[in-house]
């Protein structure tokens, strides 16, 4: 069995959408465990979410890992997880754009973890030590692996781990696990951040959560003459997008 996480925040524009390349592109049997964040009524597609179970997260924190983190703790108590079962992490705004588990399966032969590595978004507050992280936008291991070892998304504001992914990747060094990173493969880039695809496998929009806002911390720190405001600076440059 496959169980993918995802949440779908302020809007549901992506969920049919999701849920139908989910259907069209997944060999494997599969079940959705999909958060709503402030979505009322779901436009969900029969034909395609035959296999979601829907799950109103408006009073969990609004924080995205910690949703994440809702959703797998259900998983863990609701299903009998099975030695070969995945557990996939995808973001709203992702999905898949070809044949992806037995690909994915393949490449966890070698590798506990196998994750999309956004080493295109330049994050120049972020260390260097933190990077590449695996990036919750796509992120595949074993169901058992992960419950076993008491993984999660967590991060840690006090030392200035801001993002989803660093204290992952510091667990996987120091116990000596390998991960597979999925890399940009875009063969036209509209955007440098935006709209990418990762290992021709993986498409994730990359500006659709409830945030009106087009540009990204890539095109204020790469080109700040032209985004001289002070509510852009104050927005993008003193907190760099430091929440992913």
């Amino acid at each position: 069995m496959i169980y993918i996480v995802t949440n779908h925040h302020n809007h549901d524009r992506f969920l049919n959408l999701q849920a139908k390349y989910i259907h069209k592109y997944t060999e494997g049997k599969y079940k959705v465990y999909c958060g709503l964040s402030q979505v009322r009524d779901p436009r969900a597609d029969p034909q395609y979410v035959a296999n979601h179970s829907f799950f109103d997260l408006s009073q969990v924190k609004n924080d995205h890992g910690v949703k994440m983190n809702y959703l797998s703790a259900l998983i863990k108590e609701k299903e009998d997880i099975g030695s070969d079962d995945l557990l996939v992490f995808l973001d709203g705004d992702a999905f898949p754009i070809d044949f992806w588990d037995t690909r994915t399966r393949s490449y966890k032969k070698e590798h506990p973890l196998v994750a999309v590595n956004r080493i295109e978004n330049i994050e120049p507050l972020m260390p260097e030590s933190h990077k590449p992280y695996p990036h919750l936008l796509f992120v595949a291991t074993g169901a058992k692996f992960w419950f076993d070892n008491d993984l999660s998304w967590e991060r840690d504001i006090e030392k200035d781990i801001l993002a989803y992914g660093p204290l992952l990747k510091f667990w996987f060094e120091e116990n000596g696990y390998s991960s597979k990173a999925l890399i940009r493969s875009n063969a036209v880039d509209i955007h440098p951040l935006f709209f990418g695809v990762y290992d021709d496998l993986i498409y994730h929009h990359g500006s659709a959560s409830g945030n009106p806002t087009v540009y990204d911390s890539f095109d204020v720190w790469s080109r700040k003459k032209l985004n001289d405001t002070e509510e852009i600076h104050i927005k993008y440059c003193d907190l760099d997008l430091r929440y992913p």
